[in-house]
């Protein structure tokens, strides 16, 4: 029986929080290693979830309050001195994410289908996988003063980030996401 894409993509981002979760833990003496603040906080503003799923590839990298500029700079986590820090990173689910993120964006090149479509497929799941509570607990036992967020708007300089590079969405997808939890909670508060 094949698998439906609705399945695909609860495979792919729990397989994409499996691979966070991973890189987060192999990296853990990277993450302490972060010079602290004069009160002793790691002055870290970010985490954004890198996906090309063209080229099968998948890194975090850590934003620091120094490097969150005004506009829509604050997103290109290209120019952070902690991008990509996960680069290198052994854990198999990694691979198994890759290899699930690029098999949803390769649907795209079968007739009727559409590879923007698959790539924002691969992009919601990724920033899905990123605002999972375990991520954000698993920030915080590092020092980083990450908020958990569920369906509520939460006031935080914290951002969780997922983007397209070749901004088809001109948009962080944790943005979406999280505006698309707060709506379903207030139609079911309705019902």
């Amino acid at each position: 029986m094949a698998t439906s894409l609705r399945q695909q993509y609860a495979a792919c981002r729990d397989a994409i929080l499996a691979a966070i979760i991973d890189a987060l833990h192999e990296r853990a003496d990277y993450i302490a290693s972060i010079e602290r603040t004069a009160n002793g906080d790691l002055p870290v503003s970010g985490i954004a979830l890198e996906l090309f799923p063209w080229h099968g590839a998948l890194g975090l990298s850590l934003r620091l309050t120094s490097d969150f500029p005004l506009g829509e700079s604050r997103y290109d986590s290209a120019d952070w001195p902690h991008f990509d820090f996960t680069n290198g990173c052994k854990s198999q689910s990694i691979d198994v994410a890759i290899s699930l993120v690029t098999a949803i964006y390769n649907q795209g090149k079968q007739p009727n289908n559409d590879l923007r479509d698959m790539a924002h497929m691969s992009f919601m799941s990724g920033a899905e996988a990123l605002l999972d509570p375990k991520v954000s607990r698993l920030l915080n036992e590092f020092g980083i003063n990450a908020p958990e967020l569920t369906d509520r708007f939460v006031s935080s300089p914290f951002q969780y980030i997922v983007t397209d590079v070749d901004q088809t969405v001109k948009s962080n997808y944790c943005d979406i996401v999280l505006a698309n939890r707060v709506a379903q909670r207030v139609f079911e508060d309705a019902e």
